[in-house]
């Protein structure tokens, strides 16, 4: 499952950032946000400056919103430097 790779590499690298959400008695996955050790200490600190947030529909197979976080370099190349799963609007 992807929520415990994610956690898996957080314990091997606590400068890889992950935040998320279970509900219910289930322990339902909500939400989900994440960033690599690279995304946090290189991209995030020289293109912080202009944020372009995106969502997919839910068409994954957990009927999950994917929202992605992204900016341009200085080379005028896209980069992702943050993801999140979302199950509800809110």
């Amino acid at each position: 499952m992807m929520f415990s790779y994610l956690m898996k590499l957080h314990d091997q690298d606590l400068n890889y950032i992950v935040i998320s959400r279970l509900e219910g008695l289930s322990n339902e996955l909500t939400r989900l946000f994440w960033m690599t050790n690279q995304q946090r200490n290189e991209l995030w600190l020289k293109y912080h400056d202009v944020v372009i947030h995106d969502n997919t529909a839910k068409i994954n197979q957990y009927k999950m919103a994917l929202s992605l976080f992204i900016s341009i370099d200085n080379n005028y190349k896209t980069r992702v430097f943050a993801q999140a799963l979302t199950k509800y609007e809110t």
